[in-house]
């Protein structure tokens, strides 16, 4: 969702809470915005210069908090934009923390493990002095992991001292906490549970698939296994669109043609489901409407593009929506 989508939904919610506007300016724009340069020596020798952000959007409830995310698509107006739905979220939540995000534009399937970790900590050398367990948290997203909040925490221990809160999601060996790696995938269960019940349809047996095959993606599937549904098929967002199949009787891997969204869609054979779990960025309208399946929940840091016919009742840490085969997008409350 783009931050005028963004803008859009939180000044309809200002209003309908009756905000006012002294507090709706005040939060409709972030506290910070950084834009670093990242540059680090490659393997072969040679200097490659990345662009990397942080923002900060409003640390009015505490210590900010937000993900690091790697992907060659980020830009400053997806950092603003997922920075101020961080401080929403924890709002939602009454935690007592703000809102911020970060990433660098790199695709880091491209890099070596050794090259990922000299551009991690660049990044932490950057912004070392608005980072902490006091102002900003930083936790896994996009492309990121245990391993690389681990370098996080060292780098920025160098500047600062040994300080472990810097980042949540790291390696147990290091103070992080268990279960954290498969919370969302595991939640992204529970809601659906829920979800299916209210629709009359039991997740015992149901046929899914899951489109984006991450971290979430990964542990969505395997909660759903062992849940009792059949898990039919996986997508995994990599050059290629790698479909996986599995069936009864074969564990056959096929290549789906086709644009994000639609990778499911393109290719029948590919598409064995009740439900499709989507596990990463929103799809967009036109790949939608081709799903041939009965309801696919969706789960990521914001509303798939577009605008829903109705606004939610009650909000969550992480938004579901639901949408059926021939109606428009609802969320669900």
């Amino acid at each position: 969702m783009s931050l005028a989508a963004t803008t859009h939904f939180f000044r309809t919610a200002a209003r309908l809470m009756d905000l006012g506007d002294r507090i709706e300016t005040l939060l409709a724009s972030p506290l910070r915005e950084i834009r670093v340069q990242v540059s680090i020596e490659m393997d072969a020798g040679e200097i490659r210069t990345f662009s990397g952000w942080r923002v900060q959007h409003d640390n009015s409830r505490g210590p900010m908090k937000g993900g690091l995310r790697y992907h060659a698509d980020v830009d400053a107006q997806e950092m603003v934009s997922l920075a101020s739905l961080m401080t929403w979220k924890t709002a939602v939540m009454n935690l007592p923390l703000g809102g911020s995000k970060g990433g660098v534009a790199v695709d880091p399937a491209q890099l070596t493990a050794k090259e990922l970790e000299r551009l991690t900590r660049k990044y932490v050398d950057q912004l070392a002095d608005v980072l902490g367990p006091t102002r900003d948290v930083l936790g896994p997203d996009v492309n990121t992991n245990p391993q690389v909040m681990a370098w996080v925490m060292d780098q920025y221990g160098k500047h600062h001292g040994h300080a472990p809160a810097v980042v949540t999601g790291k390696p147990l060996e290091l103070g992080g906490s268990r279960g954290r790696e498969a919370a969302t995938g595991r939640g992204l269960l529970y809601v659906a549970k829920e979800v299916l019940r209210d629709l009359g349809q039991p997740l015992q047996g149901a046929r899914v698939a899951v489109h984006g095959f991450g971290n979430v993606g990964s542990h969505t599937a395997r909660a759903l296994a062992e849940a009792g549904a059949r898990f039919r098929a996986a997508c995994r967002m990599r050059p290629g669109w790698t479909c996986r199949r599995f069936s009864s009787t074969s564990d056959a891997s096929v290549q789906c043609g086709g644009s994000p969204g639609a990778t499911l869609a393109r290719r029948p054979r590919c598409s064995l489901p009740t439900a499709i779990f989507s596990c990463r960025r929103p799809w967009a309208g036109s790949s939608r409407s081709r799903l041939p399946r009965k309801s696919a929940p969706e789960w990521s840091s914001r509303p798939p593009t577009g605008q829903p016919r109705r606004m939610p009742t009650r909000c969550s840490s992480s938004a579901v929506w639901w949408w059926s085969r021939t109606s428009s997008l609802q969320p669900v409350a």
